[in-house]
């Protein structure tokens, strides 16, 4: 199940959506920002960037949300540039 989400479109500057708080008790309807959002995800012109986006647009699709426009993933780029390192997590990825 989704957790939350996280967005960015301007440098420096990053929002989170949480749906479960830590103790597991929902925090936003997920159904609801769903709905709101799946004409973004849908939307090919715009662009989605993130890490590990083939799990992430499982996730969506698996709820009935179509996601278009993915244009980059730095989990993909590191093992396709760095295909002898094991680890292309994003932890990873940034002490990198």
């Amino acid at each position: 199940d989704l957790v939350g989400m996280s967005f960015s479109w301007e440098d420096g500057v990053a929002y989170y959506l949480p749906f479960v708080a830590p103790g597991g008790s929902p925090v936003l309807d997920t159904a609801m920002v769903l709905d709101a959002l799946a004409p973004l995800f849908a939307d090919p012109n715009v662009a989605k960037y993130g890490a590990n986006l083939k799990f992430d647009v499982s996730m969506l699709e698996a709820k009935g949300i179509p996601v278009r426009g993915v244009t980059f993933d730095v989990m993909l780029a590191s093992d396709v540039l760095t295909p002898d390192i094991r680890q292309h997590a994003l932890a990873k990825l940034a002490e990198r």
